[in-house]
């Protein structure tokens, strides 16, 4: 081996080696990490969501953000009632603020592409999903908007009141 290339694999072998140990001393939470900001600092406020025909019910339905949250807040849905619900987070002032066609039915695709937090979709009774969203302070509806039809009726389930209102400080 010449001593170009001998120089080149003592360089590389240098940043394996540091790389490895920053890796280490890192992973053991030595270096790098300021008091209180490992994975544990990073947990998500936590809401309960409860589904029932024709209500959501939400524990807390205030939730204050740590800093080191980042925003998130993880939403844990669990679908209590007899039939399929959806879950929906809107960011608006109100319900009222909401889309709403002629019905009195949220409109989703007239809803700003920056207010739409995201939703849990459909699932059935007595099942429990759960998502973290990222929701910097501010007011948010939490609402099911599936169409039911019950013989040539449709039943929406927002247009009868299942609807919460979250605020994130």
């Amino acid at each position: 081996m010449n001593n170009a290339t001998h120089d080149h694999f003592l360089s590389v072998r240098r940043v394996l080696v540091g790389a490895i140990a920053a890796t280490a001393l890192l992973g053991a939470g030595l270096v790098g990490l300021a008091p209180g900001s490992g994975a544990a600092a990073h947990k998500p406020a936590v809401v309960k969501v409860k589904l029932i025909e024709y209500k959501i019910k939400l524990k807390p339905s205030t939730v204050t953000l740590k800093a080191a949250s980042a925003g998130k807040v993880k939403m844990v849905a669990a679908n209590k009632g007899s039939m399929e619900h959806e879950m929906v987070v809107v960011r608006a002032d109100s319900v009222e603020a909401l889309p709403l066609d002629a019905d009195g039915v949220v409109v989703e695709d007239q809803i700003p592409e920056a207010d739409f937090m995201g939703e849990i979709g459909e699932y059935k009774q007595g099942r429990t999903k759960s998502k973290v969203f990222t929701l910097t302070p501010g007011t948010y509806v939490v609402f099911c908007n599936i169409d039911v039809d019950y013989g040539g009726t449709i039943i929406n389930h927002f247009k009868q009141d299942m609807h919460a209102v979250l605020t994130v400080k």
